[in-house]
């Protein structure tokens, strides 16, 4: 009998990991997390994940903390499709994976000249060049996420112009562009060395290709070292531009929500909607209240 409520869902995914070669990610037993609703089926699909420690000083694959910023962006966001370049051994592949395995028609697609362990049925790899895959190869749906890792400025750029001519990306779908961040040069007042300079050139590439698309960068770097691993390498995330609109009927009848305040008026629900310039006392850099008077 079980006798800690918050270890019983765990053991099932303990009893499953018991035997198994931490390093191996390739050769992890398979659990049907899909119809398991506990929270041990999250702790399993993170299995891969936590084996550098905390100082993940890795060359080569994706960092630990920037798979959890993978596996997060692909599950929060629905992702069932996937495609990235740059395979390496798999590491992010599985990540992946596991963050689509439970969505309708789940598919991960690794384009990388080297071979590429085939992690499960779900898993696609495709062995050429970037620039030489096929609509055909992708299978013909939408994309809701490209990881962008293999550092070939022309080869990547060139995929990139087809899947867009294709219409292979989704709507609202990411691009997870991974390596953007500097590392240290030594030295405490060291500005540090950009780590690849390819994937920051085709996020601005792609910002004047597609400039009608008004591209948005979340940037999550730690180039100064504040964090607890001394050096990271850097994630840049870009989508195109989503309305967050709010109705008008929403603003009239100040409907905003459960324990939701909305804005004092009904202008100012819809005032703050509008396009806009931003003020001068804003890009100077005055203080928020200082904004808002001038908003006024």
């Amino acid at each position: 009998m079980c006798m800690h409520m918050l270890l019983c869902p765990l053991l099932p995914v303990l009893a499953a990991l018991a035997s198994v070669d931490p390093t191996d990610h390739t050769s992890w037993p398979q659990l049907d997390v899909c119809s398991d609703q506990s929270q041990g089926s999250l702790f399993y699909a993170l299995r891969h994940i936590g084996l550098q420690g905390r100082a993940q000083a890795v060359v080569g694959p994706m960092q630990d903390d920037e798979a959890l910023l993978l596996f997060a962006l692909t599950r929060a966001a629905g992702v069932n499709r996937a495609l990235e370049l740059g395979g390496l051994g798999g590491f992010s592949a599985r990540t992946l994976l596991e963050a689509v395995q439970c969505t309708r028609q789940p598919a991960v697609y690794t384009v990388d000249l080297a071979p590429v362990p085939v992690l499960g049925r779900h898993h696609r790899v495709l062995q050429k060049g970037a620039e030489q895959v096929t609509a055909a190869d992708l299978g013909g749906e939408p994309f809701g996420l490209l990881v962008l890792d293999c550092h070939h400025y022309p080869a990547t750029k060139q995929l990139l112009k087809n899947v867009l001519r294709w219409r292979l990306l989704r709507r609202d779908g990411m691009l997870f562009l991974h390596d953007t961040g500097r590392h240290p040069a030594g030295g405490a007042n060291s500005s540090g060395v950009i780590h690849q300079p390819v994937e920051r050139l085709i996020a601005m590439w792609l910002e004047r290709y597609d400039c009608a698309a008004s591209w948005q960068r979340l940037v999550v770097h730690d180039d100064d070292g504040h964090g607890a691993t001394p050096t990271r390498h850097g994630v840049t995330v870009l989508q195109r531009k989503v309305s967050l609109a709010v109705p008008q009927r929403v603003c009239q009848q100040g409907a905003h929500g459960f324990g939701g305040t909305g804005p004092e008026s009904v202008r100012e629900c819809l005032r703050v909607q509008t396009r806009h310039q931003c003020s001068r006392q804003a890009a100077r850099g005055y203080d928020a209240d200082d904004i808002a008077d001038d908003f006024e």
